[in-house]
């Protein structure tokens, strides 16, 4: 009986790893907002990717939002991808950077357009960030305990939205699907 139900138990959902929430209408799993440089609303109700608020973020004099826990650091082995939704508000373009730190040093970073689905922020569309951190640009394999995502430039820059972000453990399943749904637009007529 045992060598049957073993292989059922190893590829029982409940066992596999289970991915991190770090914002979804709130900061979750203890991480805390270490953004800085003002321009950051963790509250913005409208748009919204998922449940009732998103992160509403104004770029300017390379500000950031920030998502830190303070009492763990994470492996790249454990959870080595990070997955957020991006909605570049009525301008579309924003330029981001994404900084992962350990203990306030900064570890690896790239620009965020490299893991943007579509290569950019789109006006008044979500659009999936897969971040996977070993691979190039970011190349990063260790721990980290931050991750940053920065205004890459020094002037003003529009207000976009981030929602729904994860660190995704190793041997997630991927996304049910990759349809990408835009609201207001017209097909065939």
């Amino acid at each position: 009986v045992l060598r049957f139900v073993l292989p059922f138990l190893l590829a029982s959902p409940a066992l596999m790893a289970q991915d991190l929430p770090v914002y979804d209408d709130a900061l979750q799993n203890g991480f805390e907002d270490y953004s800085y440089g003002l321009g950051s609303d963790f509250g913005a109700t409208s748009p919204v990717h998922g449940g009732t608020k998103s992160i509403a973020f104004t770029g300017n004099d390379y500000n950031a939002v920030s998502f830190a826990h303070a009492t763990q650091d994470f492996s790249t082995a454990q959870y080595p991808t990070v997955r957020l939704w991006v909605h570049g508000g009525a301008a579309g373009g924003q330029q981001l950077r994404i900084y992962l730190q350990l203990n306030g040093a900064i570890v690896a970073n790239a620009e965020l357009d490299t893991y943007i689905s579509g290569g950019a922020l789109a006006a008044s569309n979500w659009r999936e960030v897969t971040v996977v951190l070993g691979q190039a640009p970011l190349s990063y394999a260790g721990s980290f305990d931050r991750i940053d995502l920065q205004s890459d430039m020094f002037a003003s820059q529009p207000v976009l939205y981030i929602d729904d972000v994860s660190l995704v453990a190793a041997g997630s399943p991927p996304p049910a699907n990759a349809l990408q749904i835009e609201h207001g637009v017209t097909v065939s007529s």
